[in-house]
C-alpha cells in the first residue's frame, strides 16, 4: 500500500533515476491511478498527510489547462491554474512514472513539490 514515505522519498528517487539515465529532451510525467479506475496526471505533490496525499493534477485529455491572466502572472500567479485533488494512500491502484516530450506545461514539476 502507499504512504506518506513514498510520496516523501520512493517517487522523488524513481523519478531523478529515470530522468538522469533516460531523458533527453523528455520530461518525467507521473501519473496516479486509482481502484476506481480514474487516473491523474500530476502536475506537482503540495502536499502529504499520514492518510492521504494533496496532488495539483492536469486537465483530461484534450482539455486545455486555465491560464491565468497576464495581470495575475504579472503579479506573481503562475502561467497557469490547476486543479488539487487530496487522494487517500488505500484508494491507489498505481503510480506510473515515465517520460514524454517535453512541452509548455507537461511535466511533473519536480522541483516545485515542497514534500521535497
Amino acid at each position: 500500500m502507499f504512504d506518506e514515505m513514498f510520496f516523501k522519498t520512493s517517487l522523488p528517487q524513481h523519478i531523478n533515476k529515470k530522468v538522469r539515465l533516460h531523458a533527453v529532451h523528455k520530461s518525467a510525467s507521473v501519473y496516479v491511478h486509482l481502484i476506481t479506475g480514474k487516473e491523474y496526471a500530476v502536475v506537482s505533490i503540495p502536499e502529504t498527510s499520514t492518510g492521504w496525499v494533496m496532488l495539483e493534477v492536469f486537465p483530461p485529455k484534450g482539455t486545455s489547462p486555465r491560464e491565468n491572466s497576464l495581470e495575475d502572472i504579472n503579479a506573481g500567479a503562475p502561467e497557469f491554474d490547476f486543479d488539487l485533488v487530496a487522494v487517500a494512500y488505500n484508494s491507489i491502484s498505481f503510480v506510473l512514472v515515465t517520460l514524454e516530450e517535453e512541452s509548455t506545461y507537461m511535466g511533473f514539476k519536480f522541483e516545485s513539490t515542497t514534500i521535497l
